[in-house]
């Protein structure tokens, strides 16, 4: 096991883009590591793992870094059997560096907390995995932004965050999802509380032309989460265009979006269908009221009713039952759905709207 302690330091030497490199490597495991002030936003990471397999980061500390990221994996590899990255019992803190940056990796973070930085970007084309478990994202400007891996994020909170795009970003674009490869997101056991972004806590966009992509999210509480951009939608979940989304035994609270629809907006896209399930969720007191959130001149540019709760469009196949909607705040409704050439089964528990 490889320790490395750094403190107040200023790389001001040579042409490099990391402060320590390491390559071709197999079966390390870095332990017991400090970084507390290393300064240079000229490093493109403090250190680089390059075509390394099988990294094991345990008890790592970083505080006051400032460069491109604090971790960096620059991989191109065709085989991922067997190649994954663990980060386990670390804390990353006051940084205006980034966190991690990985590429053709599955990288499993766990018991890790992230506090005042942008914490996660996975960047993969072969269907690699994150998995983040038992971590906690605080006053991050993103927690996880991920391009085409497959995303398990359980047991966590992301409080107090956003700035940017949003809190948690998921997205496949064009040739990101092979025909074999499918996407699958699941989100259980979380909390994702007082964060704000343009996009609002969680933004997941599929691919139009070919959807694979599944979301799920289950177990987890969204309160006082705020959409901050006027033409986007969702304060708490906006989703688009992709192939499967079950959302199950939810708590949705006080949320809010400056375009009017306060929790959930779910869009299935023109050319396939969304099957979309709710089952068992909560909505309460979320904000809908749009003229409320934005300025006078803003509100004439959604074509959207307001609806506080859920709104879902172009969704060929949509289930709701077991839902309690309460002060629902709204100017049009709490609920709205949109079906196109499918079926609609519903039925909700309980339902007090204003």
């Amino acid at each position: 096991m490889l320790g490395i302690a750094l403190a107040g330091f200023h790389h001001t030497f040579g042409a490099y883009d990391q402060l320590v490199q390491f390559s071709n490597t197999a079966n390390l495991t870095l332990g017991d590591t400090r970084l507390i002030n290393v300064n240079n936003t000229e490093l493109s990471a403090i250190i680089l793992f390059q075509n390394t397999t099988n990294v094991t980061v345990n008890n790592l500390v970083t505080y006051g870094c400032s460069s491109g990221y604090i971790l960096q994996f620059d991989d191109i590899m065709d085989d991922l059997s067997g190649n994954l990255v663990q980060l386990q019992r670390s804390n990353f803190s006051n940084s205006p560096a980034g966190g991690i940056t990985i590429g053709n990796h599955s990288l499993f973070v766990q018991d890790t907390t992230f506090d005042t930085l942008a914490a996660i970007n996975h960047d993969n084309a072969d269907g690699a995995t994150l998995s983040v478990s038992s971590c906690s994202f605080n006053n991050v400007a993103s927690a996880i932004n991920l391009a085409q891996a497959r995303l398990s994020l359980t047991y966590s909170n992301i409080t107090n965050s956003g700035g940017g795009y949003a809190v948690v970003v998921i997205y496949s674009d064009g040739a990101s999802v092979s025909d074999n490869t499918s996407q699958i997101v699941t989100i259980d056991t979380c909390q994702f509380l007082y964060n704000n972004a343009s996009q609002g806590a969680l933004y997941m966009l599929g691919y139009d032309n070919n959807p694979q992509q599944t979301l799920n999210i289950y177990n987890s509480n969204f309160s006082q989460n705020y959409g901050l951009l006027y033409n986007m939608l969702g304060g708490a979940v906006t989703v688009y265009a992709v192939e499967v989304v079950n959302i199950e035994r939810c708590w949705f609270q006080a949320n809010r979006a400056r375009t009017g629809l306060g929790a959930v907006y779910v869009y299935g896209f023109e050319t396939h269908v969304t099957s979309l399930t709710v089952l068992d969720i909560i909505f309460l007191g979320n904000n809908g009221a749009q003229e409320a959130l934005a300025p006078t001149e803003l509100a004439a540019l959604t074509d959207t009713g307001e609806c506080g709760g859920l709104y879902a469009s172009y969704c060929q196949c949509v289930a709701i039952s077991g839902c309690v909607l309460k002060i629902t705040l709204a100017l049009g409704c709490a609920f709205m759905v949109l079906v196109q050439m499918g079926h609609l089964a519903w039925q909700v528990a309980q339902t007090s709207s204003m």
